[in-house]
């Protein structure tokens, strides 16, 4: 009995130390996971929070790409200085134009004293037919053109800015017209554009000093350039007439065409003949 008692007692105290062991051993076990759960999320914490902290860098990134501008066609951007298609004005020009005096071989008979405008026609002509110009080219084309008109409007003398329009086309081919625009400013932008400027004056108001007596009362001159305060022209009237220089007044004061009553050539108007490039 007492046998059995023992027995039952011995394995009583066995089972108690064993599932103090047991519960010893759980409580170990759930201590380690703890730790190995608690590792765990502070990894995976620290991981947010790198994945957070990278976040605005990726989003500010991805802000930029979305907010580049589209390209599109743009207008033309606006420029100092002239607008398209605008004249630029040079300080000064002078073009190459060749030259020979209305009295080639210093006969001033007819037709050569009245032959100023053929002259200023012959000089502009040859210019942009790019041919040659000296006295014996200028004595033979005059003494033809005077022909010439004779038989084309039945005169020759004092011949009118519109009628030199006529002779330019009809005789030589040349493009030119007429213009009552007549200013400084006018002829500098025609000039650079590489055209020339025949003008009719009432030739006493030129007051050119190589001109015989008081100078012809209806002349006719080729403009070819300018500097700062003059044109430069060529000026059949005189054998020093290449490159002759007038005040800009001056010249712009005795632009008059030829009167049709022939009574005022001071009444006459204000034009001038652009010879075109």
């Amino acid at each position: 009995m007492w046998k059995k008692i023992l027995k039952i007692t011995s394995l009583l105290i066995l089972i108690f130390i064993l599932s103090g062991c047991g519960k010893e051993a759980i409580k170990q076990e759930k201590a380690s996971q703890d730790i190995f759960d608690n590792k765990k999320n502070v990894e995976i914490k620290q991981q947010a929070e790198s994945q957070e902290a990278t976040k605005p860098k990726i989003i500010e990134e991805t802000e930029k790409i979305e907010k580049k501008p589209e390209v599109k066609d743009l207008p033309a951007p606006a420029y100092a200085g002239r607008q398209a298609g605008e004249i630029s004005i040079k300080t000064t020009l002078n073009l190459p134009v060749s030259f020979a005096p209305q009295a080639p071989f210093a006969d001033w008979g007819m037709p050569y004293q009245e032959a100023c405008e053929e002259a200023s026609i012959i000089i502009a002509a040859k210019y942009f037919k790019n041919e040659p110009l000296d006295k014996h080219i200028m004595d033979r084309e005059i003494l033809d053109l005077v022909e010439w008109e004779k038989g084309y409007f039945g005169y020759w003398q004092d011949t009118t800015a519109a009628e030199v329009v006529k002779i330019l086309k009809e005789y030589y081919d040349v493009n030119s017209h007429t213009t009552t625009e007549v200013t400084t400013e006018k002829i500098k932008k025609e000039l650079n554009k590489g055209n020339l400027i025949i003008v009719p004056t009432a030739g006493r108001l030129l007051d050119n000093p190589y001109f015989s007596g008081e100078g012809p009362a209806y002349h006719m001159l080729v403009i070819r350039g300018y500097d700062r305060n003059e044109f430069i022209t060529n000026d059949p009237g005189t054998k020093r007439g290449d490159g002759f220089k007038y005040k800009y007044d001056n010249l712009i004061n005795a632009i008059h065409d030829w009167n049709e009553t022939k009574e005022n050539i001071y009444e006459g108007r204000k034009v001038m003949v652009v010879v075109e490039k």
